[in-house]
């Protein structure tokens, strides 16, 4: 299959997508539909707060950058924070959120049936409104993989993606089910993949932004300690 089998012959894949950009099906204000797959987005602004949250718990949890799943900078650019998960098997995503206020976000799924989809990534990219270029013209998110992505402007609270992949699995839902999950999703996820009982109540005063101190550090690991990490911390611009 190719991305004209999906879009069409007669015009160019990106102007294609553009043509076919509208919201998504409505489930309710924080549900889309991407393909055939629902996912949870929040709004920008929490959004962020969510990619922070992660990004601290792994912080925490796994002193060594390499082996964790989501990182977040704050300082990204003069205008831009970028937040960022890789599971180190080839699935990861990007999540660029620009000073005036809008927001993209792309990933690739390795394992998705859109994988198999001809000149998909570069369609997907050129899809991306003009308005947002920084984000996807940024050579650092490896556009040439890119099985979904989506933008929010800086005054809307719905996402939109540039087209609905009708039978094609883009592996959204698996990628960034975690971030409509709350506490309790990371909570399964690090205990899992960490392979160690992890206090859920920690966890969630994470997930609120509780300054962090060492209580909440010494709580979730022995292997570290907050002057270790504060460096970090503030680079993920997480509260202290």
């Amino acid at each position: 299959m190719t991305a004209k089998d999906l879009f069409g012959e007669n015009q160019d894949i990106g102007k294609r997508l553009r043509l076919t950009n509208l919201p998504a099906r409505r489930f309710d204000r924080k549900y889309r539909l991407i393909g055939e797959e629902m996912i949870a987005l929040p709004t920008i602004s929490e959004l962020r707060r969510i990619a922070q949250s992660l990004a601290t718990l792994d912080l925490i949890l796994m002193p060594e950058w390499q082996y964790r799943y989501y990182s977040f900078n704050s300082k990204w650019s003069r205008d831009e924070q970028m937040a960022s998960m890789r599971d180190g098997c080839g699935d990861e995503w990007f999540l660029l959120f620009h000073r005036t206020g809008w927001a993209g976000l792309k990933g690739f799924a390795h394992e998705s049936s859109a994988v198999a989809v001809d000149g998909l990534s570069k369609g997907l990219q050129q899809a991306v409104p003009d308005i947002y270029k920084s984000f996807s013209t940024e050579l650092a998110f490896r556009w040439e993989s890119t099985t979904f992505c989506l933008w929010c402007a800086a005054d809307e609270s719905s996402w939109q993606t540039p087209a609905e992949l009708e039978g094609v699995g883009t592996g959204a839902d698996d990628l960034l089910g975690i971030i409509g999950s709350g506490p309790e999703g990371y909570h399964r996820f690090a205990q899992d993949y960490y392979e160690r009982e992890i206090d859920l109540h920690v966890v969630e005063q994470v997930f609120q932004h509780r300054v962090m101190d060492a209580t909440i550090v010494s709580a979730l690991t022995a292997e570290i300690t907050l002057d270790d990490i504060q460096e970090e911390l503030t680079e993920i611009g997480y509260p202290q």
